[in-house]
């Protein structure tokens, strides 16, 4: 966390009436922050209090969180906030949105990398078929084609991904050896004492039970990590080859079963509908491969009734998923449109 040099000017004006000495200083943070926080070992408390404010400020903002979601700095002006009156607190408060904002965790960071990525992905496919159609106008055509150049780059960042998703697999992989590896040996352990009085063999077999619980609590959510994986890409992979021809189907489907829809909407319309689920099949192909339902969570498309779109759904949970795929893969992918069919009614 950065702070500019006017948040650290009111910064000093707030904290110098508690920060005049150094017995002051050091007693009123661990008041604030607890007598373990390791950041107060990093802190140097002599000085002026024009001097030590900023420093502290700033070895407070760069050291981050002393518990889940409270930044150490944030901790620090909460206990100040509880020691002064309205209108201090009210400026305290203002600070809020500058020194308590929390990066966001690596998954959530991908999430929307992925969003992202689906957007333009669908934006470039739009285009193109408006384009086939004749219909692009010279305005988005230019729009698109600055969009296109800037794409490049995402070429060569997928090979990265690609190469970094095998690295992360591999530290996966190894992990749940060693932790297997670590697991064996403090089982065989149990045995090497068995000459010592059977309380103490009792004592010793509790303790190395304690310590092997939460090793196997992470291999099985490994193990559990890698299957669900394993089993999403290999739907997501079925999905891709035959997204085309389900789409087809599955649209056929529900104009068989509801004819007058095609009375009802046009051409271009019923073509968008196949279109539609084409890309709720991407879409779903996506969420399998990384194990979020994220790009499915508000559903963008409805030109038909969302009857048309329950039908095909449907249709392909139940009479096209074949028995080629395993009953995890198959059990993934009918989670998966199951929920794509509750968020769109």
């Amino acid at each position: 966390m950065k702070l500019d040099s006017s948040t650290i000017n009111e910064l000093v004006e707030l904290l110098r009436p508690f920060m005049e000495d150094e017995r002051n200083r050091r007693s009123f943070l661990v008041l604030a922050l607890g007598n373990d926080a390791p950041v107060l070992q990093s802190i140097t408390w002599s000085g002026t209090v024009v001097a030590f404010i900023p420093d502290m400020v700033c070895k407070l903002a760069e050291y981050g969180e002393v518990e889940l979601g409270r930044q150490a700095l944030w901790a620090l002006l909460e206990y100040v906030r509880s020691q002064v009156g309205v209108d201090v607190q009210q400026r305290i408060d203002k600070l809020r949105p500058l020194i308590n904002s929390r990066a966001k965790p690596m998954d959530e960071l991908l999430a929307a990398d992925i969003n992202f990525i689906s957007l333009i992905y669908l934006c470039l496919n739009t285009a193109e078929k408006r384009q086939n159609a004749g219909k692009l106008s010279d305005e988005h055509r230019a729009t698109i084609n600055i969009l296109k150049n800037k794409v490049q780059p995402l070429i060569i960042l997928s090979e990265q991904l690609s190469e970094m998703a095998a690295q992360a697999q591999a530290f996966l992989t190894e992990t749940r050896q060693i932790l297997e590896a670590e697991i064996k040996e403090l089982r065989c352990s149990q045995g090497s004492n068995n000459l010592l009085p059977i309380e103490q063999l009792k004592a010793d077999k509790a303790e190395l039970e304690q310590k092997i619980k939460p090793l196997e609590e992470q291999l099985q959510v490994l193990k559990q990590f890698e299957q669900d994986l394993k089993a999403g890409k290999e739907a997501a992979q079925w999905l891709d080859k035959n997204r085309v021809a389900l789409a087809q189907r599955a649209g056929n489907a529900a104009l068989d079963e509801y004819k007058e829809l095609k009375t009802a909407f046009s051409t271009d319309q019923i073509d968008d509908f196949y279109w539609e689920i084409e890309k709720y099949l991407e879409q779903i192909s996506w969420c399998l491969t990384w194990g979020k339902y994220d790009l499915i969570e508000e559903p963008k498309f409805q030109t038909l009734p969302v009857y048309a779109y329950t039908m095909s759904f449907s249709y392909i949970k139940d009479q096209r998923i074949p028995d080629s795929l395993s009953s995890q893969a198959a059990t993934e992918l009918k989670a998966c449109i199951t929920y794509l069919i509750q968020r769109l009614s």
